[in-house]
């Protein structure tokens, strides 16, 4: 039997990639011929990539852009390159935002539509005001998108409830609901006497830059990490409370997770959010929005906590600092974020692989 395994454009193994890239590994270890398609694949981790598939296969018309505007860039390319993924008897399971292929299941993480409206409060001024003007047609063009993809595939399956209702406002019929899995395995606590001194936070296209330093100003120590923002103030990178480390291996992300107090995550858009679930696989509670996907999955005064507000975000992150919390958070997050283990997730997707095979 193969499977075709469909991504965005690989520019890193991280984000939205990571759930195709346990979905195809698990395929290729149970006797699939399993094949990853994507708009573009970097030169740097084929050799990588060929550990997790049998065959690797990408438009050969390279990316003028990187990071956050290649998946908008392969997205507009959908509309005028197509790549034919038909066999009489391959399944084929997109995970991509950037490819209108024929499918058996989808794995919707969330309308590029609905990420811009949401992503470009943060942006530069001449983006912000480029983007209100294109705003229309972008979002037609998403309805036409995401319509295809439900008239050509058989499963539509979201990546939270959130994601789901985003859908469901373009017109599109959602079947189902699968959390990307985590290597709980990988990301755990790897010390009983974290420092606890200071406060870990990412730096992507989603992230609220403005409340970052509106609560480093407030003396409050922050290391920040992540390789994909598009564009970083610099209010924030030269702010004498906020140490900027970029792109980090993972191995040093553990342990930056684990010796954290908290894990701060204030964003513009996020569907799921693997920030949180990592740092609560390591045992550190997240102080985030009790709205979209991480309200699904941080339990306030629990794993962490949840708030309405800018300012009840600012205002807790102070106290936290100040005052600190129970040590049993910690066992807590560890405890509930097993249920985003890669293990039960993907036996799902293997039950969900079997069911579509038998009806072939």
């Amino acid at each position: 039997m193969r499977a075709v395994v469909v991504t965005d454009p690989v520019m890193s193994l991280g984000a939205s990639l990571r759930p195709a890239l346990f979905v195809a590994k698990v395929l290729h270890d149970t006797g699939f011929h399993t094949t990853l398609l994507a708009p573009y694949i970097s030169p740097r981790l084929r050799e990588t990539l060929g550990k997790y598939v049998d065959e690797l296969r990408f438009l050969k018309v390279p990316l003028l852009y990187s990071g956050s505007l290649a998946v908008f860039e392969a997205w507009l390319r959908s509309f005028i390159y197509k790549l034919d993924t038909v066999h009489h008897d391959t399944i084929v399971l997109n995970f991509s935002s950037t490819l209108k292929v024929k499918s058996s299941v989808y794995y919707g993480q969330g309308p590029i539509s609905s990420a811009l409206d949401d992503i470009h409060v943060e942006m530069p001024d001449q983006y912000k005001y480029l983007y209100k003007f294109f705003a229309p047609i972008i979002k037609k063009l998403d309805v036409k998108f995401i319509s295809y993809i439900r008239e050509n595939t058989r499963l539509f399956v979201a990546n939270s409830k959130y994601s789901a209702e985003l859908y469901r406002t373009l017109g599109v019929y959602v079947d189902g609901i699968i959390y990307p899995p985590l290597n709980t395995e990988y990301f755990k606590p790897i010390t009983s006497n974290p420092s606890s001194d200071y406060v870990l936070t990412y730096f992507g296209k989603e992230t609220k830059f403005s409340i970052i330093k509106k609560i480093a100003d407030l003396g409050i120590k922050i290391k920040a990490f992540g390789g994909k923002a598009p564009y970083i103030p610099n209010y924030v990178l030269n702010h004498e409370n906020i140490d900027y480390l970029g792109r980090i291996p993972n191995r040093d992300l553990v342990s930056l997770y684990s010796n954290a107090l908290y894990t701060l995550f204030p964003f513009t858009h996020e569907p799921f959010g693997y920030v949180p679930v990592e740092s609560m696989a390591c045992g550190t509670p997240v102080l985030t929005y009790n709205k979209q996907g991480p309200s699904e999955t941080v339990v306030h005064g629990v794993t962490g906590w949840l708030v309405d507000s800018d300012e009840e975000l600012i205002e807790v992150a102070l106290k936290i600092w100040n005052n600190g919390y129970p040590e049993i958070m910690r066992k807590n997050c560890r405890e509930y974020v097993l249920k985003f283990s890669a293990s039960k997730i993907l036996n799902i997707w293997i039950d969900i692989v079997n069911k579509v095979s038998d009806t072939m």
